[in-house]
């Protein structure tokens, strides 16, 4: 489940960087959940982005998609929630994972 969050979660550092190279207030993300198969966008302010990154265990989801075992919900809003991972092999491998961390051109912004 970490690892496609994970996976996710690289997919939105791009989109991010597109839309604020475009000079874009925000971006419709994709679902950062642990389904593999979801297709479930969100639209989020980049300014917001920012404030989920700044955490590597906070994910954006669509409302609903969150899995109680690993995250709970800190902010619900109309279109879209934000997590944290509190299973702790899950917050080792998303840590581990965090593009940020592993990529210098992606610190940040």
């Amino acid at each position: 489940m970490a690892k496609t969050e994970s996976l996710f979660r690289d997919v939105n550092e791009r989109i991010a960087t597109a839309a604020e190279q475009f000079g874009s207030d925000d971006a419709e993300f994709v679902c950062e959940c642990a389904d593999p198969t979801c297709v479930h966008r969100v639209e989020v302010p980049l300014e917001v982005y920012e404030e989920v990154r700044a955490e590597p265990t906070t994910f954006i989801l669509a409302n609903g998609h969150e899995e109680g075992s690993i995250e709970k919900i800190v902010e619900k809003r109309r279109r879209f929630q934000i997590v944290e991972k509190v299973n702790r092999k899950v917050v080792a491998v998303v840590k581990k994972l965090d593009p940020r961390k592993a990529a210098p051109g992606l610190e940040p912004r």
